[in-house]
């Protein structure tokens, strides 16, 4: 499940142009909270489970799946 996970999210940035380099500086323009930049960077760049965010970030998977789908549309419309 989590390597399709990956493939997925990565297709998707892949599909629009986007490098990690791109990714990232789209993150530090666009995302101001600290704590949603490092979640979005550790989710999308590093790969970071959800389940691993939890625990590195005192915050419930739920809440965590929320944060980046609301960024992922918020940031690209998808």
């Amino acid at each position: 499940y989590r390597t399709r996970a990956k493939q997925s999210t990565c297709r998707k940035f892949q599909e629009m142009g986007l490098t990690v380099r791109d990714l990232t500086e789209i993150i530090e323009q666009r995302v101001f909270s600290e704590r949603d930049r490092q979640i979005l960077k550790r989710r999308w760049i590093d790969d970071i489970s959800y389940d691993d965010l939890a625990e590195e970030f005192y915050l419930s998977v739920e809440r965590l799946k929320k944060i980046v789908k609301g960024h992922k549309e918020a940031l690209f419309n998808l």
